[in-house]
């Protein structure tokens, strides 16, 4: 919360400075409660910080997190294994989340159907509990990151084959998703049904159990990199080169208010047909097209990370230090407070 709030808001001024008090006229409120994903859509909040349904729909999930933990308690004061309490709640979810994504097919491949079942929590938590599952199986095997690379060694040979099995299929799904999308192409801003190579069928198969498979898989990878199963992938993810980006990333994304006000104002120029911008442009061969637009990609990236630099110095990084003192000294209340329980009456 101290990490993620500060920004949020920071994010939401940026984009009144930048566009204006009427850019989010009638949606602020709904984002500062954290319930746009279930109440903006997004023709309104398209000027107001358009991506930052997702911030709402990650504070849910960090609230269901906490039922989560309260019911490893309960598991727990009835003698049930909590690991297994807390995995079989997990995947309740994200066979509730795999309903939910079914029930709202006619919606999807509705002429004028609902776009609420992009945004909503329901229909996109499956990845994140798959993740919590994996955090409370490490925790009972007592896994970090880092564990030496005798693990991998001591694997039973019908074991490694099963690891190798599931890890072809964990990246087959990762790869299909990247070239077809998660929801595939019934959702049209995806893969184009006329363009997917499988039948209608296959696609409405796709949008139920695409974004859940992606979740998934994504989580078995995870587990094989801190139970100690793939210490290559481990040695990748844990380079030093990733961290500064890992840092700028939740700013840069939020950040990204700056970047659409000045694309709005570099592009406009090419809004029209008869200017001289886009008369030169038109002349423009397709391959330098495409050269342009990966290069305009690349450069949006950097200018979104460079904004984030201040806004990771000033705001989320004392957030962070603060969210944090914050929770050491609460721990050490409780465990001073215990202490004096401990303690003889006489």
């Amino acid at each position: 919360m101290f990490r993620i709030l500060p920004v949020f808001w920071l994010a939401i001024a940026v984009a009144v400075a930048a566009q204006g008090s009427e850019a989010c006229e009638g949606v602020w409120r709904k984002k500062l409660l954290l319930i746009e994903n279930f109440t903006v859509s997004p023709d309104e909040g398209v000027l107001c910080v358009p991506m930052s349904w997702s911030v709402a729909l990650e504070m849910q999930l960090y609230l269901l997190t906490s039922l989560i933990l309260f019911a490893d308690r309960i598991g727990k004061a009835c003698e049930w294994p909590p690991t297994r309490v807390v995995m079989a709640l997990c995947a309740f979810l994200c066979v509730a989340c795999c309903g939910a994504r079914l029930a709202a097919l006619p919606d999807v491949v509705a002429p004028n159907g609902s776009f609420w079942w992009y945004t909503e929590t329901q229909y996109r938590c499956a990845p994140y509990f798959a993740g919590v599952a994996v955090a409370a199986l490490l925790s009972e095997q007592g896994a970090s990151s880092g564990l030496p690379d005798s693990v991998a060694a001591s694997v039973s040979p019908t074991a490694a084959v099963l690891h190798g099995v599931l890890t072809a299929l964990a990246w087959a799904v990762l790869a299909f998703v990247m070239y077809f999308g998660s929801s595939g192409p019934l959702v049209g801003v995806e893969s184009p049904m006329q363009l997917y190579p499988f039948g209608f069928q296959a696609a409405q198969l796709q949008f139920v159990l695409g974004r859940p498979l992606v979740g998934a898989a994504a989580s078995y990878l995870l587990w094989k990199i801190l139970a100690g199963h793939s210490p290559q992938l481990q040695a990748v993810l844990a380079a030093p080169l990733w961290r500064p980006f890992a840092r700028l990333s939740y700013s840069a994304y939020l950040m990204q208010v700056l970047g659409f006000a000045l694309s709005f104002w570099l592009l406009a120029p090419f809004g029209s047909a008869g200017s001289p911008v886009a008369q030169v442009a038109s002349a423009f061969s397709q391959t330098s097209k495409v050269l342009l637009l990966y290069a305009w990609v690349v450069l949006y990236i950097l200018f979104a990370f460079a904004v984030a630099v201040p806004s990771y110095a000033c705001i989320e990084h004392p957030g962070t230090a603060l969210g944090r003192k914050l929770a050491l000294t609460a721990v050490r209340r409780s465990a001073e407070g215990h202490g004096e329980l401990a303690k003889p009456l006489v």
